[in-house]
């Protein structure tokens, strides 16, 4: 059994609670213990006055409910979203309100303006290539070409005289403080670079020291139209050098 007053639970037949010594009257019907009445709180203790109030049974519900509400709402506008992605452009999502119709005209112009775009291009590029054409008869641009053997590409720079003799226009100033006799072997190392022989055992006996020279043609029948360029800018740059200093 429980006190009226304070709601603590005390042995049956007391006459007193023993926590708040208020005089406890005898039940008029045997207590079942979890057994809750009308008036009695969800723990099992009888709620001092027997009625609670109504505001705290209403809270909990309100709550609930306006949750539920919220997370509806949302439900549906994510299953409206997805609708118009998954079908939007092929039927009208709205039964005939013109919004799926909206979504594949927008789409049909998307598509349209990509054509278009394409097609400027591909006539500008028609246009440049005709451009290109039209002018190539007028100018001639001849780009020199380095020849270099495998052999040469893995010989050391100190090897050469003029390493960049072949592959870069020289002047007058990368010639500055060479010998004669360095003038000559530089001149003469465009020759042996495309395999030349020599005559003369002075140039024949230097050049066979290199380990990138690989004399394979006569110098009968060697011809200067392998030279690019480059070697022949520069052939001529140390002749006219040799002849400015007397040589």
């Amino acid at each position: 059994m429980f006190c009226e007053e304070c709601g603590k639970k005390i042995p049956d037949g007391s006459k007193f609670c023993d926590g708040c010594g208020a005089p406890v009257k005898a039940p008029q019907e045997p207590f079942r213990e979890n057994y809750q009445t009308p008036y009695s709180n969800p723990y099992g203790a009888p709620v001092p006055g027997g009625i609670l109030p109504e505001e705290k049974k209403g809270k909990g519900t309100g709550v609930l409910i306006a949750v539920l509400s919220v997370v509806a709402v949302a439900l549906v506008g994510v299953l409206i979203f997805v609708g118009i992605r998954v079908f939007g452009g092929k039927k009208d999502p709205d039964n005939g309100n013109g919004i799926g119709k909206v979504i594949e005209e927008t789409k049909s112009g998307e598509e349209s303006t990509a054509a278009e775009t394409a097609a400027e291009t591909a006539a500008e590029t028609k246009e440049s290539k005709e451009a290109g054409m039209s002018i190539a008869p007028s100018v001639s641009v001849k780009i020199p070409t380095t020849q270099a053997s495998s052999t040469e590409t893995t010989a050391a720079v100190q090897d050469y005289i003029l390493p960049d003799s072949n592959s870069a226009y020289l002047t007058e100033a990368d010639l500055v403080g060479l010998t004669r006799e360095q003038l000559r072997l530089a001149r003469n190392e465009i020759y042996a670079r495309h395999g030349r022989k020599f005559k003369d055992a002075a140039l024949d006996e230097y050049f066979r020291s290199k380990s990138w020279y690989m004399p394979t043609i006569e110098p009968d029948n060697f011809n200067e139209n392998v030279f690019n360029d480059y070697e022949i800018a520069n052939r001529k740059l140390i002749a006219d050098y040799e002849k400015k200093m007397g040589y």
